[in-house]
């Protein structure tokens, strides 16, 4: 689940990165995904926390295309997505619960 999300967080980066950027992982809970975003962005530095609005608090910038909201049915605990996976059921965004939102933001130094 976590490749699936670094992939599309990839697809949001929509300018070269920076040498060793600062990545800030929002929303990080535990760290799980540290050691693959070091791997896939290779950071000067990772920082985590645990509250999405210090993202445009602490000065960075995104557009609505740097944002996804990408639906992973197979991590719901009521039914584990068996009716999308079976193609019964596909719901839209907003008619679901988003579990991860992936987010390209820049802060300029």
């Amino acid at each position: 689940m976590l490749r699936v999300a670094i992939d599309d967080l990839k697809g949001l980066i929509d300018t070269p990165l920076p040498m060793l950027p600062v990545l800030v992982d929002a929303g990080c809970g535990q760290g799980i995904s540290f050691r693959l975003l070091a791997d896939a962005l290779k950071p000067r530095r990772l920082v985590g926390i645990d509250y999405h609005d210090m993202i445009r608090r602490g000065g960075f910038h995104c557009t609505e295309g740097n944002v996804s909201l990408p639906y992973l049915w197979w991590g719901r605990a009521k039914d584990f997505g068996l009716l999308e996976r079976l193609g019964l059921c596909r719901p839209q965004a907003g008619e679901r619960r988003e579990r991860l939102v992936n987010v390209a933001a820049l802060k300029a130094v």
